[in-house]
């Protein structure tokens, strides 16, 4: 289902943050907290990713703050082997109606995996969209993917590639090591750390020493927190 708030402003430019999800977690997350952003600086940005039954809330959320979430699924031409002639098809000429109609004049597109994006960053490019691309991954090294079918049109999409930011120095080397070949030389690249709600996240010193008291870490001992989630997304 989509989430079209009518009177969509375009005499802001528009930004499109874009991406497949598997589940609600840090990328729909991220796409939102960046929405917000832009349109507290003065832009128009919309949502467009596939919907499914975790996202509803969430985009009903968006909904209410005047961001419109697209239901956005171009037939994965790029990611899938079967039917790609025919997918692509599709995803040229029935999927892009929705480009065709908000004319953004940047499409941010999220990575969450070495395979998901293609599809939407060469429609970007065949309707004359410049792009912006967010790794949110390390990648590894899987550039063996590349059959010419690939590499012909990523060839084409990075043409409109205007930058690349990742979330760490790794997943940027990794998405380098993949990707770079298709670059254009004056890209450009940056590594932008995920942020952390201090207000949120602070920790008081007694709450600290209780956690210490409880895990038996000793006060002259240094930690460290991590948080990851380990495995490919869980739908295609």
């Amino acid at each position: 289902m989509a989430h079209v708030p009518k009177g969509i402003d375009h005499r802001v430019s528009n930004v499109l943050l874009c991406s497949r999800s598997s589940t609600l977690g840090g990328v729909e997350l991220r796409m939102a907290l960046e929405a917000r952003f832009l349109k507290r600086i003065g832009y128009a940005p919309a949502i467009a990713i596939n919907m499914h039954p975790p996202l509803q809330e969430w985009a009903e959320g968006l909904v209410q703050e005047n961001i419109p979430v697209l239901d956005f699924d171009p037939p994965p031409f790029m990611e899938r082997w079967r039917w790609g002639y025919i997918n692509k098809f599709r995803a040229k000429y029935f999927s892009g109606r929705i480009l065709r109609h908000l004319k953004p004049e940047l499409i941010h597109v999220f990575l969450p995996w070495t395979d998901w994006g293609g599809t939407r960053l060469w429609l970007a490019h065949h309707y004359g969209i410049p792009t912006v691309i967010s790794v949110r991954n390390a990648f590894g090294g899987e550039s063996e993917l590349w059959h010419p079918w690939h590499a012909r049109h990523y060839k084409e999409a990075f043409r409109s590639v205007r930058g690349v930011y990742a979330i760490s120095p790794s997943a940027l080397r990794d998405f380098l090591n993949i990707f770079g070949g298709f670059l254009r030389p004056n890209t450009m690249t940056e590594v932008i750390y995920n942020g952390v709600d201090t207000k949120r996240f602070e920790v008081g010193i007694d709450s600290r020493a209780e956690a210490r008291k409880k895990t038996w870490v000793a006060p002259r001992i240094a930690g460290d927190g991590y948080g990851w989630k380990i495995g490919r997304p869980e739908t295609a």
